[in-house]
C-alpha cells in the first residue's frame, strides 16, 4: 500500500510537471520570431508538413505551410520569417522559409530510403505499411485513425513491443536455420534489433522490449537464472533516462501488458488443480 501511495505521489507530480513544462514551451514558441526545428515529413514549396520543437525538455509539435526552402525529413531546420497562428492543434507557421541547418543522421536517411521504397511499392496502403514498418505515422489519414480508434485498434498504428518481439524470434529462428554458433548468432539478433529500433526513431514501446529481449539473451548467453521481474524492471526503466515516456500510451500498454502476464503466470501456479498436467495445464496458466 505505502508503495503504491508512493507511485501514486510521483505520478501526480511529474504529471503536472509535465504540464508546466509543456505550458512554458508554448508560450515560448508564440512569442518567438525565429524557430528551430526537427522535420517529422520531407519539406519543399507549397508543402505542408508538421515538425517538432528542438528545445530541451519540449515536445511541441508545430504544422509548417513552406513557402520556400528544401529538407528531407529527420532534418533540423531554422524559420526564420513566418506567420504564426495558435489553434486548438497547436503552433501553425504560414509562408514559412526554411533555412537547412545540419544534415540528418545516416539513421535518418536510410528511414527516409525505406519510406520511399515504401511508398513506390505499396501504393495507397503506403501510409499503413510506413506506420508499421518504420513507425511514421505522418501518413495515415485522419479517417483511417478514426477507423482504427472506433474498432479499438489504434494501438496497433504504432510500433509496440510486440512488433519488435516478432523480429527478434525471427531472427533467433534465421540463426537456428542458418547453424550459425549460438552466442555469435544471438548477439548479433540483439545488435540488429537494438539498430532497428534506433533507426525507427527510438519508440519507448520498441525500447522497452528490445531491452526485454537483450536481457534475456544475455541471461541465456551467461546460463544463470534470471527472476522475470528483474528483466521486466530493466526494460521498464525508460522514463528514469526520459519521464515524458510515462505519458506514451504505447509504453503503457506494454509494461501493462508484460507485468500481467507474469503476475497471471505466477497466480496460475498456486490456483490450477495439482492433477493438470501436459497441455492442459500450460493453456490454464497462459
Amino acid at each position: 500500500v505505502a508503495a503504491l501511495a508512493l507511485l501514486f505521489v510521483v505520478a501526480v507530480t511529474l504529471g503536472a510537471d509535465l504540464r508546466r513544462r509543456d505550458a512554458d514551451c508554448a508560450a515560448r514558441a508564440r512569442e518567438a520570431s525565429s524557430w528551430r526545428l526537427r522535420l517529422l515529413r520531407d519539406a519543399s514549396p507549397t508543402a505542408f508538413v508538421t515538425a517538432q520543437l528542438d528545445a530541451p525538455g519540449c515536445a511541441l509539435r508545430v504544422a509548417i505551410a513552406v513557402r520556400s526552402g528544401r529538407a528531407t525529413a529527420g532534418s533540423l531546420v531554422r524559420v526564420t520569417r513566418a506567420e504564426a497562428t495558435w489553434g486548438e492543434r497547436g503552433l501553425l507557421l504560414r509562408d514559412a522559409t526554411l533555412q537547412p541547418l545540419p544534415a540528418p543522421s545516416w539513421l535518418s536517411r536510410w528511414r527516409n530510403h525505406v519510406a520511399a521504397g515504401i511508398e513506390r511499392r505499396f501504393g495507397d496502403d503506403a501510409g499503413l505499411a510506413k506506420a508499421l514498418l518504420i513507425a511514421d505515422t505522418e501518413g495515415l489519414s485522419p479517417e483511417l485513425r478514426d477507423r482504427y480508434a472506433d474498432a479499438g485498434l489504434v494501438h496497433i498504428l504504432s510500433i509496440s513491443g510486440l512488433h519488435v518481439g516478432i523480429i527478434g524470434a525471427a531472427l533467433l529462428l534465421l540463426v537456428e536455420a542458418a547453424r550459425l554458433p549460438a552466442a555469435g548468432g544471438r548477439i548479433a539478433a540483439v545488435a540488429v534489433v537494438a539498430v532497428y529500433v534506433l533507426a525507427i526513431g527510438a519508440p519507448a514501446a520498441a525500447v522497452r522490449s528490445a531491452a526485454l529481449f537483450g536481457a534475456i539473451t544475455l541471461t541465456q548467453l551467461l546460463q544463470r537464472p534470471t527472476s522475470p521481474w528483474a528483466t521486466y524492471a530493466i526494460a521498464a526503466a525508460v522514463p528514469l533516462a526520459e519521464p515524458r515516456t510515462v505519458i506514451d500510451l504505447g509504453w503503457q500498454l506494454s509494461v501493462t501488458g508484460y507485468a500481467g502476464l507474469i503476475a497471471a503466470g505466477r497466480a496460475a501456479k498456486r490456483v490450477l488443480p495439482r492433477e493438470w498436467r501436459g497441455v492442459r495445464r500450460t493453456i490454464g496458466r497462459e
